[in-house]
């Protein structure tokens, strides 16, 4: 996220692809608000982290699924 200060008492916030104009309160509200809930937060954050990693994981698992050549002169293995 970036704060960017546009004019005196307003301050332009930039995440992804939201634009929003905020007060400086409303910077200090927003900042009292992560400050209480900074457990729950940082839990959220992790979790999230969790599942980019192993969506990745599957993704990568997925194209050397893809691009595995059948090898018709190795032996089958005990239930195939």
């Amino acid at each position: 996220m970036d704060v960017e200060k546009i004019s005196a008492d307003r301050y332009r916030l930039r995440s992804h692809d939201h634009i929003m104009t905020v007060s400086s309160q409303d910077l200090l509200d927003v900042m009292d608000w992560a400050l209480q809930h900074a457990k729950e937060l940082e839990y959220e954050a992790q979790q999230a982290e969790a599942v980019r990693r192993y969506n990745a994981d599957m993704d990568a698992r997925d194209r050397i699924i893809a691009e595995s050549v059948d090898k018709p002169w190795l032996p089958l293995h005990d239930g195939e």
